[in-house]
């Protein structure tokens, strides 16, 4: 067992692994900034966004009312982002997922 755990990947897959964890650090670096910067606009609000989407007051997030905001025509983008947002993966993105997933991690709080 020990055998194959040390050997378990091969050069290539670890070249591979290595490349896809330091893209997923790039990305994170990315989206980091773009949440900064939503979060320096002085009208954003994402407690308000998400009462805007949220037009049933459900108090939750269905994908079904991103596609009305955005539209159908991505469907498979809103579909992917929708998954990254469900992060208990019930199918509803509650308004602590939602202010994760848009505010800085630095300073998260509810505006």
């Amino acid at each position: 067992m020990a055998y194959y755990q040390q050997n378990m990947l091969s050069i290539k897959s670890r070249a591979i692994l290595a490349n896809i964890i330091a893209e997923v650090v790039l990305l994170s670096d990315s989206i980091e900034t773009y949440r900064e910067a939503l979060a320096r606009i002085d009208l954003f609000d994402c407690i308000a966004l998400f009462r805007y989407l949220d037009q049933e007051e459900k108090g939750y997030l269905r994908e079904k009312d991103f596609q009305r905001a955005i539209g159908t025509e991505h469907r498979k983008l809103l579909t992917y982002s929708f998954s990254w947002f469900d992060t208990m993966k019930v199918g509803e993105i509650s308004r602590l997922e939602f202010a994760s997933f848009l505010l800085p991690k630095e300073n998260l709080e509810l505006r």
